[in-house]
């Protein structure tokens, strides 16, 4: 089982080309350095295929010093014609098979999948019944200890 899980949003993006712009950048670095304060090492990434994430796993893959691998995971992505349920399943498939001697596993994904499978996790891993709102903005993540479902938004 993984310690930590991290749900993050990609940083700020252009939206004529999809990469990353410079506050987007800025505040992955931001969001990396806090990362650091958070996640046990070594740490794997998995990201939503869209560009702006790819981006953003790379870069964050980068700047911490555990990162041992980056993995696409097409469930990760916004508008993916899938129900939540066959989604989380996806999700949780990624991870499980991403694990193995992970520390912490960072997912980078979009607004909508991020709190939706945050509070999935939430529900059944600690079977807290009730929905939580937790505003994910860009370059933003949601940390949750996975021995006691501790939850922080950090940035």
């Amino acid at each position: 089982m993984v310690r930590t899980l991290i749900i993050a949003r990609h940083g700020d993006y252009d939206p004529d080309t999809g990469s990353l712009d410079d506050d987007g950048v800025a505040g992955i670095r931001n969001l990396a350095d806090a990362i650091k304060n958070f996640a046990t090492l070594p740490v794997v990434i998995i990201t939503s295929p869209i560009q702006r994430a790819r981006e953003t796993a790379e870069l964050m893959a980068s700047l911490l010093p555990g990162a041992v691998e980056v993995l696409q995971c097409h469930a990760l992505a916004d508008g993916v014609e899938v129900s939540s349920t066959d989604r989380n399943a996806l999700i949780d498939n990624a991870v499980a098979n991403a694990v193995k001697d992970a520390g912490a596993v960072v997912l980078i994904t979009h607004d909508q999948v991020a709190h939706e499978y945050l509070n999935y996790y939430l529900r059944r891993t600690f079977g807290l019944d009730h929905p939580r709102h937790f505003q994910i903005g860009y370059a933003e993540a949601a940390v949750v200890n996975a021995r006691d479902g501790r939850v922080g938004v950090t940035s």
